[in-house]
């Protein structure tokens, strides 16, 4: 008897692929103290003589907060499903909006292509389920 099944999801794939989730918590957190923060302005500062930049930043932070914490979803389910773009997704998502400084962002994105482009059976189950 031959059996078809496609091969299981490695763990390497599959850790990261949850993290992307913790991200994404992270971010629900960063929004709502934007929120806060918004709306103690609005209540207890009145007309106090703050610069608009200032006074809009929580705003800011808000809107890309909610925009990483999507960005997180999506590349955490595409890395899960296997999906071929999931893996450039989970680099940017390590360059661009993970909460670190400079050298940081580029030791972890170098350790996500090393997990997600170099070991074999990684390689093979994202070819596998390319969508």
């Amino acid at each position: 008897m031959v059996s078809s099944a496609r091969p299981g999801r490695p763990l390497l794939v599959t850790i990261l692929g949850v993290l992307p989730f913790a991200l994404a918590v992270w971010y629900v957190v960063l929004a709502i103290e934007a929120t806060l923060l918004f709306a103690g302005d609005a209540l207890f500062g009145g007309t106090a003589p703050i610069p608009t930049d200032v006074r809009l930043g929580p705003v800011v932070i808000l809107v890309a907060a909610i925009g990483a914490m999507l960005w997180s979803f999506l590349t955490a389910g595409g890395l899960l499903g296997g999906a071929g773009w999931a893996r450039l997704s989970a680099i940017l998502l390590a360059l661009f909006a993970l909460p670190m400084g400079y050298p940081s962002d580029l030791a972890v994105a170098a350790l996500v292509i090393l997990v997600l482009f170099f070991p074999s059976n990684v390689r093979a189950y994202f070819r596998l389920n390319r969508r």
